[in-house]
């Protein structure tokens, strides 16, 4: 109060006991309206922060929960992993969805790679190496296309004999496949062709491919699953029911009643 007089004295204002104690007393009232002036801003900030904590937790309660990663490590001419692939991971893909589902296949199973001399050798001879690495170019090439890439696997793994062989299959077998899936042919050749991508994408691959002792090795949301133990569409629909999501096909599966 007193430097505020000090201030109105070299304002010309007139200080006398009078105006001095009436100055006071509206000194007084302007300080009280500000402190409540103060104290309901801080209401309206915590009433609007508590609005935003609101409006957030509505969207977190409506956003879709997260889809199950299964990611598949298989090799061509192998007839466990075909047997897999038709019989598990394509009906369970159907049923489910990208909504449940988010795949990842990498064909390379139990081949060696040699990085000096930038050769593979694989178990079937070959023949499964050279299917790998088509397989490779087109599940790079349509990487955002998961429902493509499970067309094209299961047209070859129909198409193709399992076992070893050293001759690579006709390129002829690949274009049915890929014109089956709607996928451009042309763009998997390129890849295919180019010794250069074909090298880096098995390499990715290999370095891709977890420690295993059979194929395919199938893991969910990070962890290993024994596909001769465990029903694929049961463990998935148990992962994704208890990150909060639904769907019709897992309302009879096993693990929903278990």
């Amino acid at each position: 109060v007193t430097q505020l007089l000090i201030e109105c004295s070299f304002a010309g204002i007139d200080t006398n006991t009078d105006d001095i104690s009436n100055f006071s007393s509206f000194f007084v009232f302007i300080m009280l309206v500000d402190l409540l002036a103060s104290m309901a801003a801080s209401l309206l900030l915590a009433n609007s922060g508590s609005e935003v904590d609101v409006q957030s937790s509505r969207l977190r309660q409506h956003a879709p929960p997260p889809a199950v990663l299964v990611e598949a490590y298989t090799e061509s001419l192998c007839i466990d992993c075909k047997n897999f692939v038709n019989d598990h991971l394509i009906p369970t893909y159907k049923k489910l969805g990208p909504q449940a589902i988010q795949l990842n296949i990498v064909p390379f199973g139990n081949a060696k790679i040699n990085d000096s001399d930038q050769t593979v050798t694989c178990q079937h001879g070959n023949a499964e190496c050279d299917a790998n690495a088509w397989q490779q170019c087109a599940f790079h090439a349509y990487a955002e296309e998961p429902e493509t890439n499970l067309a094209f696997l299961g047209c070859l793994e129909d198409a193709l004999p399992m076992g070893s062989r050293d001759e690579p299959y006709d390129p002829s077998v690949f274009r049915t496949c890929a014109q089956e899936a709607s996928m451009d042919f042309a763009k998997i050749e390129k890849c295919h062709s180019n010794p250069l991508y074909s090298w880096m994408l098995q390499s990715d691959a290999a370095n891709k491919t977890p420690q295993h002792d059979h194929v395919p090795w199938v893991m969910i949301n990070g962890v290993y699953m024994d596909e001769e133990k465990y029903d694929l569409q049961d463990v998935v629909c148990r992962e994704y029911i208890a990150n909060g999501g639904s769907n019709p096909a897992c309302s009879s599966s096993k693990s929903v009643s278990n």
